[in-house]
């Protein structure tokens, strides 16, 4: 009773610590963003009525010197900054609090107010926000890179799939990659890089024992839809270094059918360690590859403990600990760019599956998604934490770009629509693209959190 006891103060000491680490983490990065509107503005001459961490009911407050009230509100989860005469556009008019009607602006106002500054200003002080969140990301990323390492996979094959250029170039399970067309190189990661566009010829020097030698490859065309549902089309050699493969992704062991059968697939893995043998794996939904590969009874002494972690998983790295990759500062900016722009384009690529294409999966996460990978970042330190505020800034600069009305990527398609037409967009329809915005954003919400929460039960 004592230990459960335990136990559940355990959880529960978790549960709030993941919570808390969850909306600081949401609450920095929305402050990034609105600082970079907020700067913006100052630049361009805009009064700043109010800043505020969170909405609803203001908990903490004061007013700084260029009138501007700094809020600390209820609920952490986003955030806001006014801008002066940011609501009167289209129509030059202001609401008068104390004789509470609209009236025009006096000139010392329209100096000082967002409606009348030019369109081009307008639209970067919009756009400044979600490009703050992705200037943070490059920040944080080339820190850890610079500092840390970028987190990589060593140049050594694990295994091979069948029926590739890789298995006609007669490539085998732990062959060390040293160079690529003559240039050497440290990481795996390198060679996806050149191997991803279809058809490119490539030399490999390989060293196998005690042997090196080169090997001509071509990377082959293949296409599919990812455990996303994201379509895929891109070069591949079939050498790969993926360090773990999990038992419900495995669908046979050396033509044995193991799919779904746990014991039955542990087994046969601990009949063939110490020697190459062929595992059939699914990675996509219409995916599946038979390969080989030369795990060790070393890295899978897990497979003997029902109480570990890796039970259920077989081992394929002889590596145990992760291979970090340390950058100078120029390389360290350059490879968070990079990383910055494969996020927003997967963003892209998940974005229209979520919404154009139902196979059932869950596509959008809410609140109990986020605490879990909250968790999981911290449980796995410091580096895997601070990867997820990149990411998570990544992602709200991404939400915000969307052409969505209430977001700064509605009114820079208002904004748009003005450059094009030489006048804005009528304020009618604007209220109207407003409310609807809202109902869809609001909508979104509640169904992402209320998937989460059924998801708990089954």
């Amino acid at each position: 009773m004592d230990s459960f006891l335990i136990l559940v103060q355990q959880y529960a000491e978790n549960i709030v610590l993941y919570t808390v680490a969850l909306f600081l983490c949401i609450s920095f990065v929305v402050f990034i963003h609105e600082m970079g509107h907020l700067l913006t503005a100052k630049l361009f001459g805009v009064r700043i009525t109010k800043f505020s961490i969170g909405f609803g009911r203001e908990i903490l407050g004061r007013n700084d010197k260029h009138g501007t009230r700094w809020s600390l509100s209820l609920l952490p989860l986003g955030g806001y900054v006014e801008l002066f005469g940011y609501d009167s556009a289209p129509e030059p008019m202001l609401w008068d609090r104390e004789k509470r009607e609209r009236r025009a602006f006096t000139k010392q106002e329209r100096a000082v107010a967002f409606c009348f500054k030019p369109l081009w200003q307008r639209m970067l002080i919009v756009a400044m926000g979600p490009l703050a969140n992705f200037l943070l990301a490059i920040l944080i990323l080339s820190s850890l890179y610079f500092v840390g390492g970028q987190g990589s996979t060593r140049p050594i094959v694990y295994a091979i799939a069948h029926g590739t250029a890789a298995e006609d170039a007669g490539l085998r399970p732990m062959d060390q990659i040293l160079k690529l067309d003559g240039k050497k190189i440290r990481r795996f990661e390198d060679i996806w890089e050149k191997s991803w566009s279809p058809g490119a010829d490539m030399v490999w020097t390989i060293r196998r024992g005690d042997k090196v030698f080169d090997l001509p490859i071509k990377s082959r065309s293949v296409s599919y839809h990812d455990a996303k549902g994201i379509y895929r089309e891109h070069g591949r050699v079939g050498a790969t270094n993926f360090p773990s493969v999990a038992f419900d992704q495995i669908i046979s062991v050396n033509g044995i059918p193991v799919e779904g059968q746990p014991d039955k697939a542990r087994a046969e893995i601990l009949r063939s360690l110490g020697a190459p043998f062929v595992v059939e794996i699914r990675f996509a939904q219409d995916r599946q590859d038979n390969f080989t590969v030369f795990p060790v009874v070393e890295m899978n002494k897990d497979l003997l403990d029902p109480n570990s972690d890796g039970y259920e998983l077989l081992r394929l790295d002889r590596e145990k600990e992760r291979f970090y990759l340390r950058h100078n500062f120029l390389d360290s900016i350059w490879y968070a760019g990079a990383k910055v722009y494969k996020f927003i384009d997967e963003s892209i690529r998940f974005l229209r599956v979520a919404f154009f294409r139902d196979d059932g999966e869950q596509k959008l996460g809410g609140l109990v998604t986020m605490g879990k990978i909250t968790g999981k970042a911290i449980d796995s330190g410091w580096y895997t934490f601070f990867m997820l505020i990149a990411v998570l800034s990544v992602q709200i600069g991404f939400i915000n770009l969307l052409p969505i009305p209430v977001l700064d990527g509605g009114y820079l398609i208002f904004f748009t629509y003005e450059a094009i037409m030489g006048r804005p967009l009528s304020a009618r329809i604007q209220d109207y693209a407003l409310s609807v915005g809202l109902i869809l954003l609001i909508g979104i919400m509640i169904f992402a959190n209320v998937d989460d929460f059924i998801r708990l039960f089954y």
